[in-house]
């Protein structure tokens, strides 16, 4: 490290109901009705009276099996149905007594074959077949695949106005170990942080010791701001260039812990860094990780270049 003097210069979802068949009676006797399709006469079966007077003996209807009897009447039409489901019998054939004269003495008794019985009851219906037991439940569905996760919003595009940076003038710099001197200017030992920051680049901060990747320096803008880019500049210090680098940029002093933005190796000359994405926050801290064995090799900075371009 040589001590040296420089000029100063400034620089971002049915049954069939049989119908009883009846003709009406009057009180006074019997009436023809009418005369059947074979010749026959039909009366009114409710004209003739109980005791057989008119007929003789009283008149008889042999019933079938099931089948009605009369007595001394006009016999039924027909016998007595069976059971509901039954045949029903045949109805007996009416016959007309010869004319026996004068109030029918002597004439034919009037018969009518019985109709024959009805056949049984009906068969009965089957019962119906009783229903199977209870169905074994199902079984319960799958649960449905979840839905696919909605895509991330898109970050918003932060712009160099957003968060302008202030004049340099109004930075603060610190660093962890400086080469002081003899504490004045004219000193060419005398390298303290705020060199960084003044715009001269013929006065430098040096870190005062060969480096060992314990060394830092930080800038407070003392706002927050955005920039894009960062150039450590040594002027002609070249071979002073930090051997390993981490960049941070937070909102809080000396935030060691927070995710470097930037990290490498070093190169001799100016370390000159690009990010593509602007870096916002008040404090830029710069960490010197590596370590030189040349004992001559300290830290070196003359200037600190900050700056923003929009993406």
């Amino acid at each position: 490290m040589t001590k040296e003097y420089r000029g100063k210069r400034a620089g971002k979802a049915s049954l069939v109901d049989f119908a009883t068949i009846r003709f009406s009676a009057s009180a006074a006797g019997f009436a023809a009705i009418g005369m059947l399709a074979g010749g026959c006469t039909v009366y009114d079966t409710g004209l003739f009276p109980a005791s057989g007077q008119l007929m003789g003996d009283g008149a008889t209807s042999g019933g079938g099996s099931g089948g009605g009897t009369s007595t001394g009447a006009k016999p039924t039409t027909a016998g007595t149905s069976g059971d509901v489901g039954g045949t029903f019998g045949s109805g007996g054939t009416d016959v007309i007594p010869n004319d026996g004269g004068a109030d029918n003495a002597g004439g034919d008794s009037s018969t009518a074959a019985g109709g024959t019985a009805g056949t049984g009851a009906g068969a009965g219906g089957k019962a119906g077949a009783g229903g199977t037991s209870a169905g074994s439940a199902g079984k319960a569905g799958s649960a449905g695949a979840s839905g696919n996760g909605g895509s991330g919003g898109t970050a918003p595009v932060v712009a160099c106005a957003d968060h302008p940076l202030p004049l340099k003038t109004t930075w603060i710099a610190t660093a962890s170990s400086s080469s002081l001197g003899d504490g004045l200017e004219t000193d060419g030992l005398y390298n303290p942080p705020e060199h960084m920051t003044d715009g001269k680049y013929n006065e430098r901060w040096a870190s005062g010791k060969t480096q060992s990747g314990d060394e830092w320096i930080e800038i407070d803008f003392g706002v927050v701001a955005t920039f894009t880019d960062l150039t450590l500049n040594v002027n002609t210090d070249t071979g002073d260039y930090p051997r390993n680098y981490a960049v941070r940029v937070s909102n809080k002093a000396q935030d060691f812990a927070a995710a470097a933005k930037a990290s490498g190796a070093g190169a001799p000359g100016n370390t000159v860094l690009h990010f593509n994405t602007p870096l916002t926050g008040r404090y830029l801290n710069v960490r010197q990780t590596g370590v030189n064995t040349i004992d001559t090799a300290w830290w070196t900075i003359a200037e600190v270049l900050v700056g923003c371009t929009d993406p």
